[in-house]
């Protein structure tokens, strides 16, 4: 009995059969999605299935024909894998280069793998009547398995603590990967770049997920805290005779830096002192601890 077809803009198109995803498009090449398969089988023919990232397997991984190309992982978790097509990987045998298959305790092969060179490696023995090409490993496990992303960073540009009103940049880097890298944040004015201002009003944790050309994707996050600004209030403006005792205070606690247009300058929170001309009295309050200002 068959079952729904699965597709996505023309990347990836298979079918689903009891529990087994079928990637057997017989006319072209596709992609088969990064994700978790109960069973999976691939048949091209004499096209090409390629990985779009890592995969895991939880059941049967089955290689029918056409060419299965892999440029990440694979885990297979329970179940067998099998292959009668061909199995190529990368070519490049820098370090973290390898495309590693893992999980399995009976790998069958009556077809080619990495016969064209490619750096493949497994990690138990290899049966069957098929050809190995001389750069894949048997009973090894290497680490990491593929040339994925392994970690995201985000710099801020400065402290991760700011003032209510206030703005930061932050940036987020990976760590290898296929370049060609998207990204998107859970907010910001820029969210699909790597480089992202926010100015939250309230403590909000960003979260920023870049994913590279083969469709790996890593998300990390930063959270950032938002101290209040002060408010202030001072006594209303007051009209007095030459020499009049005054007192100009504020309710606000933390540091005070006072200005005055003319006369007394006054001083800490609270200020009594004889008025002997006009004046305009200002004062900025610095939070205690929070380094936030008004004025």
């Amino acid at each position: 009995m068959g079952g729904p077809s699965i597709t996505n803009s023309g990347n990836f198109n298979a079918t689903a059969t009891g529990n087994t995803v079928n990637y057997n498009r017989p006319t072209s090449s596709q992609t088969i999605l990064n994700t978790t398969y109960y069973n999976l089988t691939s048949n091209k023919t004499s096209n090409t299935n390629a990985l779009a990232g890592s995969i895991i397997v939880n059941g049967n991984l089955s290689i029918l024909g056409g060419t299965f190309a892999t440029l990440c992982g694979v885990k297979v978790t329970t179940g067998s894998f099998t292959n009668n097509g061909i199995i190529t990987g990368t070519t490049n045998s820098a370090a973290g280069k390898y495309c590693k298959f893992e999980g399995s305790s009976t790998y069958t092969n009556n077809g080619t793998i990495g016969a064209d060179g490619s750096y493949l490696a497994f990690d138990n023995s290899i049966s069957g009547s098929g050809t190995i090409g001389a750069n894949v490993k048997q009973s090894t496990v290497l680490q990491p398995s593929c040339n994925a992303i392994t970690t995201v960073s985000i710099a801020v540009s400065g402290n991760t603590t700011i003032c209510n009103g206030s703005s930061l940049t932050l940036t987020a880097n990976a760590s290898n990967g296929t370049p060609g890298y998207s990204y998107a944040w859970s907010g910001g004015s820029s969210p699909s770049t790597s480089v992202n201002v926010v100015s939250p009003s309230v403590n909000t944790t960003y979260a920023v997920t870049v994913t590279d050309a083969n469709y790996i994707a890593v998300t990390t996050s930063v959270a950032i805290t938002v101290n209040p600004t002060p408010v202030i209030s001072i006594n209303t403006s007051q009209t007095v005779c030459n020499g009049t005792s005054i007192t100009i205070s504020t309710t606000q606690s933390g540091s005070y830096a006072w200005s005055a247009t003319a006369g007394t300058v006054p001083s800490g929170p609270s200020s009594t002192f004889a008025a002997t001309t006009n004046a305009t009295y200002n004062l900025t309050v610095t939070s205690n601890g929070k380094a936030c200002t008004a004025t």
